[in-house]
């Protein structure tokens, strides 16, 4: 449904002008998805191969640093009230994703996007918290995102991957459609996706070796990859969109 090469090389037209500033939209896109929401402050792991009764005393917990297993050894080593903090302390990092990063997050690959099409605008990135009617619609359709993924992680690994894919498009389709609600948007990008999720997968496979390179210099080059990345994921939504509006979605495989 689209050419992965002529995706790329858009984009690449549009950091030729615009560099500076899709840059620093690219440092808060990574620092809202890769920096404070995974800041391990407290995180719990579980172990999917035990029995129901057995997932307390098998959770790896990470508290303040500190590693422990199992519910009874947090007990044990930090007290009620302690484990009480941490859950308190979870429950804010929860909604502070819902409520301030996903929406924020939303902003920013519409600023890409925006880059792309038309003059982008700072002011973009927060329009999600201009209105409470949007910044609720924005933090409902990140939340029923997640929360449908979580479950089909669960299931295996596999489908929670597919079940991202399908949802690929959510972000922008928050701001260009303003008429539909957050089960509307999702049940959208997950027909825009119908039949182009490998080639999805495949575009962001094709970005392997930019990584590769991104380790090898300790990470400072992932840096200056990820504006190439965000705008050619932007460029991708855009044909996509076209071709779904324009007619082709009639034989949408």
């Amino acid at each position: 449904m689209f050419v992965r090469a002529e995706l790329k090389r858009r984009a690449k037209a549009v950091l030729s002008r615009k560099y500076l500033k899709l840059f620093v939209a690219a440092l808060v896109l990574y620092w809202l998805t890769e920096g404070i929401p995974n800041f391990k402050i407290f995180s719990v792991d579980f172990n999917f191969g035990i029995p129901l009764s057995q997932w307390l005393d098998a959770m790896t917990i990470t508290l303040m640093g500190r590693t422990v297993v199992g519910l009874s050894s947090l007990l044990g080593l930090f007290g009620p009230l302690v484990l009480m903090y941490a859950l308190m302390s979870a429950a804010v990092a929860i909604l502070a994703r819902l409520i301030v990063f996903n929406p924020l997050r939303f902003g920013v690959m519409n600023y890409f996007k925006r880059a792309a099409t038309e003059e982008e605008n700072v002011n973009d990135v927060f329009r999600s918290f201009n209105q409470w009617e949007e910044l609720k619609r924005a933090a409902l359709t990140g939340f029923w995102r997640d929360l449908i993924v979580f479950l089909y992680s669960l299931l295996l690994i596999i489908p929670g991957v597919v079940k991202s894919y399908s949802y690929r498009f959510v972000s922008y389709l928050t701001e260009d459609e303003p008429d539909l609600d957050p089960q509307q948007i999702l049940a959208l990008s997950q027909e825009m996706t119908q039949g182009i999720k490998l080639d999805l997968f495949v575009l962001d496979l094709s970005f392997f070796l930019w990584y590769v390179l991104g380790v090898i210099t300790f990470d400072i080059g992932t840096y200056f990859i990820h504006p190439y990345i965000y705008q050619t994921d932007a460029e991708c939504y855009l044909e996509v969109r076209s071709q779904y509006y324009g007619g082709m979605h009639e034989n949408w495989d």
